[in-house]
């Protein structure tokens, strides 16, 4: 069986497995999905898992077939996290299985370091992403996802650098602009933060994450007001994403609207099958509302379940809770530096 092989009876997922970006922004549409939608994707999703898989199994040369087995369980990981380690040895032995037949593959190095990085492992997921730098310099994402490892391990600095080298290679990429913004808010420069945010924004104003960004800037300055309106939009573009929901708790809360900012934190504690709870985000609630015990609590629980990519510990939103003890534990086991 050859590459040829993958049209026909292939699920038809609307998304390029081969690229991790596409992967991500695939995920970003179906979270403005229905329900029903989003539970046909992931269905689609596990169909797609098990083709590729016999394909594998039928013909272990089949290189493409491999590539999209390792981007296929990619993708189930940025749907469903919270099967990281259940996914994880999956995914590292049909990444293993690839590049025994071609080592240059940058696809499978970044979706191998994604993996890594769901699992706190930062040492294997930065040598999966400068293999694939190395096999692929001027691939814009492989920066992206470094910068996004560096900073869940609190190495600011380290991820300025990749995301600065992001854009220098793209200029246009919103993924790019958003690494960038992000490691700008980490090292609390948030006005220029603000001004990468709002240029990218102007290219491309459907791409949320930019507008997250941008409100979370504003929030940092103070300007409460605007960063509320802005996280609005983003949750009406993202509406079942969490991060979107803990950040406008956050403003709200920060703005005196605490009966918002509970709304908010009830929708994020009754959690579904497809999206479970997200803990670092109903975190950012309670540090809003003053409630360090259990925001400590949320913390300790998305360190404990793994797989939970947003979860970025040098971020401002968690200054007030920085200096106590248990809040350095938590840092300590999950492998960030403390800053």
């Amino acid at each position: 069986m050859t590459a040829d092989s993958l049209a026909g009876r292939n699920v038809d997922l609307p998304v390029d497995l081969l690229d991790p970006m596409d992967r991500c922004r695939y995920v970003d549409v179906v979270l403005r999905g229905s329900f029903a939608d989003r539970s046909r994707r992931l269905a689609e999703l596990k169909a797609s898992i098990n083709y590729y898989e016999r394909l594998t199994s039928q013909d272990r040369t089949d290189i493409f077939a491999h590539r999209r087995h390792v981007g296929a369980l990619g993708l189930f990981l940025i749907m469903a996290p919270s099967a990281t380690l259940h996914v994880l040895p999956k995914l590292v032995a049909a990444g293993e299985a690839a590049l025994a037949l071609d080592s240059a593959l940058p696809d499978v190095w970044q979706t191998i370091g994604l993996a890594h990085s769901y699992a706190y492992d930062w040492a294997a997921a930065e040598t999966s992403y400068r293999a694939a730098i190395s096999d692929d310099p001027l691939c814009t994402s492989s920066y992206v996802f470094l910068a996004h490892s560096y900073l869940q391990n609190g190495r600011i600095d380290k991820a300025l650098q990749a995301a600065e080298a992001a854009v220098q290679l793209d200029p246009w990429s919103p993924a790019a602009a958003s690494s960038y913004a992000l490691a700008l808010n980490h090292a609390r420069r948030f006005s220029d933060a603000a001004t990468v945010a709002s240029r990218a924004l102007a290219v491309d104003p459907k791409f949320p994450r930019l507008r997250m960004l941008l409100a979370d800037s504003m929030m940092q300055s103070g300007a409460l007001d605007s960063a509320v309106e802005e996280l609005q939009l983003a949750q009406a573009e993202l509406w079942q994403d969490t991060q979107a929901c803990g950040l406008l708790g956050l403003a709200y809360a920060q703005a005196g609207e605490h009966r918002q900012a509970q709304s908010l934190l009830s929708d994020l504690e009754h959690s579904h099958t497809l999206y479970p709870r997200d803990a670092s985000a109903e975190a950012m609630i309670h540090i809003g509302l003053g409630s360090t015990d259990h925001a400590l609590e949320s913390l300790s629980q998305a360190v404990r379940h793994r797989g939970t990519p947003g979860l970025f510990f040098t971020s401002a939103s968690f200054d007030p809770i920085r200096s106590t003890r248990r809040f350095g534990a938590l840092q300590r086991q999950m492998g960030a530096l403390a800053q």
